[in-house]
């Protein structure tokens, strides 16, 4: 058994790219075995017979074939025959008449239809017994479901399988292969809420920049300006947006998680880096901005000092700029919320919104991308 297991673990890494081939091929031979038991096992509905058939169940013409040959046989064997041999020779023949169907009317009426063979079919034709025949073809007479129930049965078996798919789509049962799906769908939902809650904060964000800013009247109409909303569950969390004026490339700013508290997730967020990119000078500035919490934790504060050149308690509405040889960004605090639980108060984040807005310095000229 060992053995078995450790070539299978071997041969995983050939398998895996094609599993869902497998799968789907699987899934056919399953069809298959169904369809297949549906008529040798005798389901219900399934009016086919595939084993032992009779002479009646053939088709018309080969069931008078099959009485023609009879018939030859019982003329070329009767002749020779006598007593006991003829007596077995003949409820043979009759057995093999009634079988399909035909008695003295039937094989009347193929003599008629056929000359040639009038006199060997007329030899045979008080044989059988005309009520054994009529009995022998009321088991093809049948009725409409006898001929429907096979269609019926195969939409039955469809409608349920789709109604089962669909039901297992919606609620699939926690085991296996779906309960990981479950896990995931749960994790996109979560992820999908988390945008449109982003996405919410950026335009409630967007509307409120409008407002005149005396502070940066003097600069004239920024290069660039970005929203960032961070909403508590992204623990991935890193924005960055291109400063491009007049289509040449000047640098980067942006804003990411820095430091988290607390265990478990998802990640309690106690610090965010604001950063700016100067291209031209090959410098890059980073502010902190931290809960107050954060701020007035010593071990904390002193842990966040070396990743930036201030630190900036959040607070909603204010402001600060950050300022490097050739460009100038104000980092504008739009809305703040912070988590609840059993951490201290305002120790992390639940959303952070900011508003990003980069100025080229007077004189300074940006190439060009040719």
């Amino acid at each position: 058994m060992q053995g078995i297991l450790g070539i299978f673990t071997a041969l995983r890494p050939l398998i895996d790219p094609f599993r869902p081939a497998l799968f789907r091929v699987l899934l056919l031979l399953m069809g298959v075995i169904i369809g297949i038991s549906s008529v040798y096992l005798g389901m219900p509905g399934v009016g086919i017979r595939w084993r032992s058939a009779e002479p009646v169940h053939l088709a018309d013409g080969w069931k008078d074939t099959w009485v023609k040959n009879t018939a030859l046989i019982y003329s070329s064997t009767a002749s020779g025959a006598t007593g006991e041999t003829l007596d077995t020779l003949n409820a043979q023949t009759r057995s093999d008449l009634e079988a399909a169907g035909y008695g003295p009317e039937q094989i009347e009426e193929l003599a008629e239809q056929n000359p040639p063979l009038q006199n060997v079919l007329l030899n045979v034709r008080d044989l059988p017994s005309q009520a054994e025949a009529d009995d022998a073809r009321g088991k093809i007479s049948g009725n409409i479901f006898t001929t429907l129930g096979p269609v019926l049965y195969l939409f039955v078996l469809g409608l349920v399988m789709v109604v089962a798919g669909i039901v297992l789509s919606f609620r699939p049962p926690p085991i296996g292969k779906w309960k990981r799906n479950i896990v995931r769908d749960e994790r996109t939902g979560a992820m999908a809420e988390q945008e449109r809650q982003r996405r919410q904060a950026i335009e409630a964000a967007r509307k409120s920049s409008d407002a005149p800013d005396a502070s940066t009247a003097n600069l004239g109409t920024p290069v660039t300006r970005q929203m960032s909303a961070y909403v508590l569950g992204d623990d991935l969390f890193s924005d960055s947006f291109a400063i491009e004026p007049n289509g040449g490339f000047a640098g980067e700013m942006g804003v990411e998680l820095s430091e988290s508290i607390g265990e478990g997730a998802p990640k309690k967020p106690a610090a965010f880096e604001v950063f700016v990119f100067d291209q031209a000078d090959i410098q890059t500035l980073t502010y902190l901005i931290v809960s107050e919490y954060a701020y007035q934790d010593d071990a904390l504060r002193a842990k966040l000092a070396p990743r930036g050149e201030e630190m900036i308690v959040a607070q909603p509405g204010k402001s600060f700029m950050m300022e490097t040889k050739n460009l100038v960004m104000q980092v504008r605090i739009v809305d703040v919320a912070y988590g609840e639980g059993s951490l201290p108060p305002n120790s992390f984040f639940e959303k952070l919104t900011l508003s990003l807005a980069v100025w080229l310095k007077e004189g300074v000229e940006v190439a060009v991308w040719a």
